[in-house]
Formats: C-alpha cells, sequence, structure tokens
C-alpha cells in the first residue's frame, strides 16, 4: 500500500511519476517521431512497455494518442479534457486502431473517479497555475489503487529559454521542490532532470 515516486526533471522538459502508490516523474525537453505513437511521450510510452496492463487515467489527454497507445497495449483506459474537439479526434484515432477508450469531457476541477480505482495515472503536459495544481494532484492520488503509478512528465522552468512550447508562467511549470511537495507522502524512487528532442 506504499506510495512512491520515481522522478526525473529537464531542459525543454517534462515531468514523470511513477507511484506503490508510487510516482514516476520526469521533467524532460520533447522527442521527435515520424507517426502518431512514436510522437506520444517518451516517458510514459517507456513505462506502459514495461508494465503489465491494468487500468489507467489520463487526465488533460488532448487528441488521444496516449489513450490509444495504452488501449494498444491491452489497457483499460480512462481519459479527460475539456476540449470537445480534442476527444473527438481522440475517439477517431481510437476507431482507426480498432481500440476503446472511455474518454469524458471534464476539467479537472469536476472530473470525479471512485478512490483506488487505477493502476496508474499518466499526467502528461497538464500544466496548471499553483492554486489548482496542487489541490488536483492530490486528488489524483486518491484515484490510484495501493500500489498504483502516477507516471507525471512536464516542463521545468529552464524550458522558458527554449522555443519549444510550454508555457510561459513560470508557475505552471514544475521542478524538483514542487514535485516533492505536491506528491509529499509517496516514496521518492528516483528523481532527475533530463532532456529531450520533441516534435509534436
Amino acid at each position: 500500500s506504499r506510495r512512491a515516486l520515481l522522478a526525473a526533471c529537464s531542459l525543454a522538459a517534462w515531468p514523470l511519476a511513477h507511484a506503490s502508490k508510487s510516482t514516476l516523474l520526469r521533467i524532460s525537453t520533447p522527442a521527435v517521431a515520424d507517426d502518431w505513437h512514436a510522437k506520444m511521450w517518451t516517458v510514459l510510452k517507456e513505462q506502459l512497455d514495461k508494465l503489465l496492463p491494468g487500468i489507467i487515467l489520463l487526465p488533460c489527454e488532448g487528441e488521444g494518442r496516449n489513450a490509444v497507445y495504452a488501449a494498444k497495449k491491452g489497457w483499460k483506459v480512462f481519459a479527460f479534457d475539456q476540449s470537445a474537439e480534442g476527444r473527438n479526434k481522440a475517439l477517431k484515432l481510437s476507431e482507426i486502431n480498432n481500440v476503446t477508450i472511455d474518454y469524458s469531457i471534464s476539467d479537472i476541477t469536476t472530473a470525479d473517479y471512485a478512490e483506488n480505482s487505477f493502476d496508474v495515472i499518466g499526467l502528461i503536459y497538464s500544466h496548471l497555475p499553483s492554486a489548482i495544481r496542487k489541490g488536483f494532484n492530490k486528488k489524483l492520488i486518491n484515484f490510484l489503487k495501493p500500489g498504483g503509478l502516477v507516471i507525471l512528465e512536464a516542463f521545468n522552468p529552464m524550458q522558458l529559454s527554449n522555443n519549444s512550447g510550454g508555457p510561459k508562467d513560470v508557475d505552471m511549470l514544475y521542478t524538483e521542490e514542487k514535485i516533492r511537495n505536491e506528491f509529499e507522502g509517496m516514496e521518492f524512487t528516483e528523481l532527475y532532470n533530463t532532456t529531450i528532442d520533441l516534435s509534436e
């Protein structure tokens, strides 16, 4: 029933959270790819390729490439975002790939799931003002099953000097200190910075 955090931080960066309940966090730079599944965020893909399939939640999922990749790997996928257009694209992508995803239109304040529901939560480039983010991250931890894993990938402040995207408000970017504070009570199995080439 322990929760742990495995984390990595970087330039043009993304955080990754891995939870027992543990969290794998990496903040890093983004990666180049030629097809839709190669374009999905690297850290999530790395972890899903290692794990036995279970039930995964993908908040702020956008157009669904992470959700579809997870579904193709055998995961039961739940996702949400506030964009109807993003949901439509995600469902179309899932149809093309002959998989099913449960994708709802919600924002972080209204999204609600039962406690201890998910084996994995993938929080990928979800950048929010700290006043909202802190409560949301704590809420997410409650959705995890005992022994569950949070995979969180996001930009750190060094990304401000890059032109490869991400928020320009430092309050919305992740640091190791923010991660430790906002995932307090989880065991950190790894926390580091890395850089990856990003292409959307």
